[in-house]
């Protein structure tokens, strides 16, 4: 989208939304130490938001400029994986990053 009197600016983005998996707690085969409960655990959903913005700038010669700007995982937000006993094994996603590139084309 264009964003008005910002000069040119282009933001954009991506939402990514996804429901929490059911994962099974216990062993089928520990018997009454750690019995199993199949879906017995809700993980979390998953979500993540991605922004860009853009500049392009006027053609000299010939030449075209644009330069951007990238946030990934902007809200910082957390997903992880689970044990089969309902325990964090790790995350699934990358921390906040940021990204500037430039695109020349002639």
């Amino acid at each position: 989208m264009d964003m008005p009197y910002a000069a040119g600016v282009q933001l954009s983005g991506l939402l990514t939304l996804g429901s929490g998996l059911r994962y099974d707690l216990g062993d089928r085969f520990a018997g009454p130490s750690n019995p199993f409960r199949p879906g017995g655990f809700d993980a979390p959903m998953y979500k993540n938001v991605d922004l860009r913005l853009r500049k392009d700038f006027p053609a000299a010669r010939g030449a075209r400029l644009a330069v951007t700007a990238d946030l990934f995982n902007a809200f910082n937000w957390w997903s992880y994986s689970y044990n089969n006993d309902g325990t964090i094994s790790g995350p699934v996603n990358d921390p906040r990053r940021f990204q500037i590139g430039a695109e020349l084309g002639f």
